[in-house]
């Protein structure tokens, strides 16, 4: 068995907060694949979920800064690393709204001095519907995830690329140490389920009070917490 980092609940230990209803969510083709206590399923969109959980783990940004450059990212880019390109750079919240990459890309450019890349591009309608949701309030218990960082909490080093035969194989046998046969809801494919089961692992930490956080202390101009919890 491999080691895991010494803080939080012990990889046998699934079971959250009394009482508490957590859930680990990733976006994926069809919305958000979640991932919980019964299993996991997809929903197309996420505000349901805030009725029926209590703690939610994502792996979006919550928090979006007024121009490039988040605490939070550069710390889990030094904590990952070598895998620090795994993060990708959260967007200035006045790029999400467009709908067009070379649109965004040169009012990025022009805003900010900074070119954006099509992979954080393509995040913008879930950061856009996410990000409509939030509420200072709601950030209590709405918590942005990376799988990465998940991950590397749980077995105190870095796995193999995830989209790689023996990435998937790491993680999932690291995820069903704490949570048995793990359930992949149909045409789904597996590494959003491990994301989300392992965003999971992380949002129990936060549930039981014991999470690592990047970024303490940081807010946006709405007074969301700009952090990665882990």
């Amino acid at each position: 068995m491999k080691t895991p980092v010494p803080q939080g609940p012990s990889r046998s230990d699934a079971t959250a907060a009394p009482g508490v209803r957590v859930a680990g969510v990733d976006g994926c083709r069809g919305g958000w694949v979640v991932a919980h206590d019964g299993g996991a399923y997809v929903t197309p969109t996420f505000a349901p979920l805030l009725e029926i959980f209590d703690v939610i783990g994502v792996d979006m940004p919550i928090g979006l800064p007024s121009s490039w450059g988040r605490s939070a990212d550069a710390q889990a880019r030094r904590f990952l690393a070598p895998r620090s390109s795994t993060i990708f750079p959260t967007p200035p919240r006045d790029l999400v709204h467009h709908r067009d990459y070379v649109d965004a890309n040169r009012d990025s450019r022009t805003r900010h001095g900074k070119g954006l890349t099509q992979q954080t591009f393509n995040l913008f309608p879930k950061i856009r519907e996410l990000d409509e949701l939030m509420t200072p309030a709601l950030a209590e218990r709405v918590v942005e995830i990376h799988p990465e960082c998940a991950f590397v909490r749980l077995t105190g080093r870095s796995s193999a690329p995830k989209r790689t035969p023996e990435g998937r194989n790491e993680r999932r046998e690291a995820l069903e140490e704490v949570f048995g046969t793990l359930h992949r809801p149909p045409r789904t494919p597996e590494h959003d389920v491990l994301d989300a089961y392992a965003v999971l692992w992380s949002a129990r930490r936060f549930a039981y009070g014991v999470a690592d956080t990047f970024g303490v202390g940081e807010h946006d101009e709405r007074g969301l917490p700009m952090r990665i919890v882990s």
